[in-house]
């Protein structure tokens, strides 16, 4: 079924007109829940990196949130779809040119020259009378990319503030690894010697001797490979905060912190209202609503108004004896133009509905991340609470394990396996406390509203007036 031109004007400025200028959740095509799986009580800050109560993370955000590339760059767009909205509003008012010229003639006449002088001096006035809403429909489209854009600028500033916050705790384990890389280098060489020793006594074999330096090498050679890590993370930190990796001294120390309970997750349809890539996709989704409805209105008449002043003389003191004045009324109506604007309706209905579905992709992968992220929070500390228990059987186990083996009770082998598995359980107790870590602030990113600005530049919501002024 072919659906007309006029239905689909009408459809558009309901869904355009009815909708307001927040998300929707009756518009996305697809079901919104009433709630999440998993909700907690409290209600994390707005810049919620506090929470962590890191005060070193605190004084990074603040400046990667005020010098960071990629939000400057966000910035940039958003006064270019200001420049846009403000040339699709000027459509709106009166074009007016004003001409003016000199001209100087010569002509023969039987042999004589005559020089005269012309003084010229027009205005043309145009006005386009907007019957069918086409230049406010235009006007509306590009309002919509100026919201989008402002939306696009605060889910950069999450963006940036999470990658931040990820790196930062990353560096923080990577330097927690170190101390206990370090000191099992030192347990190590500890027990090298009393091997060493054992072996001039007789009371072992080389084997014994020459497999626990491998040991030794081996952790040397995580350190190495530890070492390496955190230079490449404080680069990452130092293009996050818009500064040369070379420039930047940054010096990260102390434990990873403890979660706080998990947030308030709170109610699926109000996140649509808070998230703004959503917000971003809604207000595009609006933009092609309107853009569809300036398309339409293409295919209707248009009234113009003309107003034109002209006059000329050879005196500047008479310049404005003979003068002509016009106005005129001009309707244009598309009589054949090739199927040309029945095509442009097509190809805007379809930017209409992709759009639509954009939309509800970005709603959908809104609710998945909440979703994921509680269920691996849950699943994680899970996971943390079992491997502290298995390492501390295998610190006991250890150290039994050794007071038999320097009794020449066990075999070797039995001792170095019972000591590598404690010391790769410590280091993956850290490596889970940092996956806890890393998804609530996934969980953070997915349930965070814009962040407060810092005063230089307005708000992330544009008024639409002030766009058509």
């Amino acid at each position: 079924m072919k659906i007309t031109k006029s239905y689909i004007f009408l459809l558009t400025l309901f869904i355009y007109g009815c909708s307001g200028f927040h998300p929707a959740p009756e518009m996305a095509p697809t079901e919104i829940p009433g709630h999440f799986s998993r909700s907690g009580s409290r209600t994390p800050p707005v810049l919620w990196w506090q929470a962590f109560g890191d005060e070193k993370l605190q004084e990074l955000e603040k400046q990667a949130l005020s010098d960071n590339l990629d939000i400057k760059s966000a910035w940039m767009r958003i006064e270019q779809a200001r420049a846009s909205a403000k040339k699709a509003g000027a459509e709106l008012y009166p074009w007016l040119d004003v001409s003016g010229g000199i001209g100087h003639a010569t002509t023969k006449d039987q042999g004589r020259y005559y020089n005269q002088d012309t003084i010229s001096l027009g205005a043309l006035a145009s006005y386009e009378v907007d019957l069918w809403g086409r230049i406010r429909k235009g006007q509306e489209a590009a309002a919509m990319d100026v919201l989008a854009a402002e939306a696009d600028l605060e889910t950069a500033r999450i963006t940036v503030a999470s990658e931040l916050a990820l790196t930062y705790f990353n560096m923080l384990s990577v330097n927690m690894q170190l101390d206990i890389i370090e000191r099992q280098i030192k347990d190590n060489r500890a027990s090298l010697d009393i091997i060493s020793a054992m072996y001039d006594y007789g009371q072992t074999d080389i084997l014994d001797t020459l497999q626990q330096k491998q040991v030794v090498e081996a952790t040397v050679a995580e350190k190495i490979e530890r070492q390496m890590n955190l230079e490449v993370l404080k680069n990452r930190v130092a293009v996050l905060l818009g500064r040369p990796p070379e420039g930047i001294k940054l010096d990260v120390a102390g434990k990873l912190p403890e979660v706080p309970s998990l947030p308030d997750s709170g109610v699926p349809a109000e996140l649509l209202n808070r998230r703004p890539d959503c917000r971003s996709a809604f207000f595009r989704l609006k933009a092609a609503n309107a853009r569809l409805a300036r398309a339409v209105a293409e295919q209707y008449p248009r009234l113009a108004l003309t107003a034109s002043f002209d006059t000329d003389s050879s005196r500047l003191n008479d310049l404005f004896e003979n003068w002509m004045a016009n106005l005129a009324a001009n309707l244009l109506t598309p009589v054949f133009e090739g199927g040309r604007l029945e095509a442009e309706v097509e190809k805007r209905q379809a930017e209409s509905r992709q759009a639509l579905f954009d939309y509800g992709k970005t709603v959908l992968s809104a609710l998945k991340e909440v979703e994921d992220a509680l269920a691996r929070e849950s699943h994680q500390r899970s996971l943390l609470q079992n491997l502290r228990q298995r390492l501390e059987l295998s610190r006991r186990s250890m150290q039994q394990v050794r007071e038999q083996y320097e009794a020449g009770a066990v075999e070797f082998l039995r001792f170095l396996a019972t000591e590598l598995n404690a010391d790769t359980l410590e280091i993956q107790e850290i490596t889970e406390e940092l996956k806890l870590i890393q998804n609530r602030i996934a969980l953070y990113r997915a349930l965070a509203g814009p962040l407060p600005h810092s005063g230089q530049a307005p708000g992330p919501e544009t008024n639409l007036q002030a766009l058509t002024r």
